[in-house]
């Protein structure tokens, strides 16, 4: 049994616990991880574009949610005051099970009220400025692994907008509680990405809707962007190894570095190329006004067809 596991062994089952509620959650006993259990995926989270698979965009928003709970019941509501602090992501990654390629696994195990899944989410380093944590997703019936998210945050001023301290108070119970980390992963600053000249690009605006309560692109925005511009290239014949709806493909991991803002009405371009001598990657860069702001490698599952219905 696993380290994650055992802080919840000796709780009832999560299913029952909270009969009024449609999401339910616990946090352990040490205040450092916290389970979720959702319902199943609804009619709208799958795309008959791409064979009837699960959307990325849905995907994304259901990791945003668990988050954004986990955080609120794991660590002091202070820090998401929206007062002179906030959290801004730096890094993530994003790694998918080839499970979630079969929509005959999906619509049999994940779809629908009778069909949960259950969330671990854990607290995975600590900085001076800045925290991970890693989202463990299973599938409640059949214990099986369906991915994992790693998210590096940090904590910025919103009046500077730079980092700044975390709070002393950040973490329950102080160094004893950094003690628990018992996970040390963390997400490093990736190397600098240099757009070549024969990159795809592609030129967006950026709308309202794009936007977070921070008032800049959300984080399932700047994958839409890229979903939809690796798509136009691919129809258009600009890339070698996809031709097709690039979530049609078996999508294996996302890694994202957010380097700046993007705000609303900013004009932005895409840009995309594929890695050279990495057959199935995808690199993304997406840039305001020649600045880099954001970055994202795709890799797909190489021994893995796509849909017959694509």
């Amino acid at each position: 049994m696993s380290t994650m596991e055992d802080k919840f062994s000796h709780l009832p089952d999560i299913s029952t616990t909270q009969p009024d509620r449609l999401i339910k959650y616990r946090v352990s006993d040490d205040g450092f991880a916290a389970e979720v259990l959702l319902p199943g995926f609804s009619y709208t989270d799958f795309d008959r574009k791409i064979g009837g698979k699960l959307s990325l965009w849905s995907v994304a928003k259901m990791m945003e949610s668990i988050r954004v709970l986990a955080l609120r019941k794991l660590i002091d509501s202070t820090l998401f005051s929206l007062g002179d602090s906030t959290i801004f992501l730096a890094r993530s990654m994003l790694e998918l099970s080839p499970l979630l390629q079969s929509d005959v696994y999906l619509y049999q195990n994940g779809f629908s009220f009778q069909q949960p899944m259950l969330f671990r989410f854990y607290l995975s380093h600590m900085g001076e400025t800045s925290f991970t944590h890693v989202t463990e997703w299973t599938d409640f019936q059949t214990k099986k692994s369906l991915g994992r998210f790693i998210v590096k945050s940090v904590y910025i001023s919103t009046v500077t907008r730079r980092p700044k301290q975390l709070p002393t108070n950040f973490v329950p119970g102080g160094a004893k509680y950094l003690q628990s980390v018992e996970s040390k992963t963390n997400l490093e600053k990736l190397e600098s990405v240099y757009i070549p000249s024969n990159a795809f690009k592609h030129p967006i605006q950026v709308r309202y809707s794009d936007c977070d309560i921070n008032n800049h692109v959300n984080q399932a925005s700047y994958l839409s962007y890229c979903l939809h511009s690796g798509t136009a290239a691919a129809v258009k014949g600009q890339l070698k190894h996809f031709k097709q709806n690039i979530e049609a493909y078996p999508i294996k991991s996302i890694d994202i570095q957010y380097l700046g803002e993007v705000l609303v009405g900013d004009n932005v371009n895409v840009c995309l190329w594929e890695a050279e001598k990495k057959p199935g990657e995808l690199m993304f860069a997406i840039n305001v006004n020649e600045k880099i702001v954001f970055t994202m490698v795709m890799k797909i599952h190489q021994n893995i067809q796509m849909s017959s219905k694509i």
